[in-house]
């Protein structure tokens, strides 16, 4: 049966969802402008349903975005119980200059998550996983990408939006949110566009992150792939 999980308030968009190991669902969205939330700002959403679909609880507000900016939530299942959310802000910074002719602007742009309990209740407060350098500001980002291990521990790609060329970017994250290591551009500058990451993980901590892109060598559009190692 279809569910209702949100009806009032704001303008809902950009949805995403993740199932846990014992059935339970969360379903994230981000909405514009919603009245009845603390501030008119784009607030970040979830709900959490138990395997019949029973609601867990109320409404949660993951976080509030500042107007004029752009959050596109994804929902993970952590191991154990749990889920985290996580989003990639892209904010006009208003700091304009030339690039030859053209008057441009540039924008900030970070990735930040937050722990739910199973009920979707948030454990601690918003997490920036990364603050990106500010650059040309051009398309704006697609939502990250996430995939937990066994023992809780994560992996997230994102991309950087300029002008000329988006980057994709991939990191591991201990369960807590550390970084391990230093982050691994995926695609090499230069290769133009890089968008749509998808991340999936097996039970010893390996991955395969995918995503789509063109000029791949010359050869316009196509998806790729790569496997990373436990130890990646």
């Amino acid at each position: 049966d279809k569910i209702r999980v949100q009806d009032t308030g704001g303008q809902p968009y950009s949805v995403d969802a993740a199932i846990g190991d014992d059935g339970s669902v969360v379903v994230t969205w981000a909405g514009r402008g919603d009245p009845t939330g603390p501030n008119d700002f784009n607030p970040i959403y979830a709900r959490s349903y138990d395997a019949q679909g029973h609601a867990l609880g109320a409404v949660t507000y993951v976080a509030q975005v500042e107007d004029f900016n752009v959050a596109m939530p994804v929902a993970a299942a952590r191991p154990g119980g749990g889920f985290v959310i996580a989003w990639q802000n892209y904010t006009i910074n208003q700091n304009m200059e030339y690039l030859g002719d053209r008057l441009i602007l540039r924008h900030d742009s970070s990735v930040s998550a937050r722990f739910l309990a199973p009920d979707a209740t948030p454990q601690g407060g918003v997490k920036t996983l990364v603050q990106l350098p500010t650059t040309l500001a051009g398309f704006p980002p697609d939502r990250p990408a996430l995939a937990f291990a066994p023992d809780g521990s994560f992996a997230a790609a994102w991309q950087t939006a300029t002008m000329i060329y988006n980057i994709l970017t991939l990191q591991r994250f201990s369960a807590d949110g550390t970084p391990i290591g230093a982050a691994q551009r995926v695609v090499p500058l230069g290769a133009s566009r890089s968008d749509g990451a998808s991340l999936a993980m097996d039970g010893d901590g390996g991955f395969v992150l995918a995503w789509y892109g063109d000029q791949f060598n010359g050869r316009g559009q196509g998806v790729r792939f790569q496997r990373y190692s436990p130890s990646a």
